[in-house]
């Protein structure tokens, strides 16, 4: 396994460094700390790393496309986005100290597949989401909130990745037993029943499917799970 940590900060290197000596599929681990090491580790080879381990907030870096302004620095975020563009098939994992739900769900959103926090995350959890994330697989914290992981999961589904975060928090809810289209409009503040009616409409014309009860079908399939706003 071939991994690389885009980090600025020399203690969380040598520290995921120590977590990392006892993974056996570990071939090379490269730390880029700047614009510059990440242009010899990555630009030159996108497709040499089975994994890419980034922060957020990376004071040392500047957007790599030459129609941005150089003098401003980028944001993990971004360095997701330019990554993908380079190499679809990256698989993403972001290393942080925050943990705010909207961070959270914007880096799934662009295409991260796994959230780890610098403060909780143990060694043995860190090398299992390496080893899983260097197959390709989508880890989601068991940690996390129901609807997060619905919206991670409608993120990554072929049908439902289309959809507004605000649509898959409809569909959550209607996966609840018994609930009907009056409750679902007063839970989520809507005006009436007619206006859950008109909403369903338009996610089953976005995707595709014809009836309300296929696509909670596939909704469950897919692995979402009842949740409350």
């Amino acid at each position: 396994m071939r991994i690389l940590l885009v980090e600025d900060n020399p203690e969380v290197i040598t520290m995921f460094r120590d977590l990392t000596r006892d993974l056996p599929a570990l071939e090379e681990l490269h730390a880029a700390t700047d614009q510059a090491e990440f242009h010899q580790r990555f630009e030159l080879d996108p497709n040499r790393y089975d994994v890419i381990v980034m922060d957020l907030m990376i004071d040392q870096f500047v957007p790599l496309s030459d129609s941005e302004n150089p003098q401003v620095p980028i944001s993990g975020f971004k360095l997701i986005k330019e990554v993908l563009d380079r190499n679809p098939t990256a698989n993403i994992a972001v290393h942080t100290q925050f943990r705010h739900e909207q961070m959270i769900l914007h880096a799934f959103r662009l295409g991260a597949r796994c959230f780890m926090s610098k403060i909780r995350t143990d060694a043995d959890t860190l090398l299992t989401n390496l080893v899983k994330l260097s197959r390709g697989e989508l880890i989601i914290d068991p940690g996390f909130s129901q609807s997060v992981k619905n919206k991670i999961i409608a993120y990554n589904d072929p049908y439902l990745t289309i959809l507004k975060d605000d649509q898959i928090e409809l569909i959550e809810l209607l996966l609840i037993d018994g609930m009907n289209v009056e409750a679902a409009a007063e839970l989520l503040e809507y005006q009436s029943a007619y206006s859950v009616n008109n909403k369903v409409s338009k996610i089953l014309k976005m995707i595709g499917f014809k009836k309300r009860r296929e696509l909670l079908a596939h909704a469950k399939k897919a692995g979402l799970k009842a949740a409350l706003p």
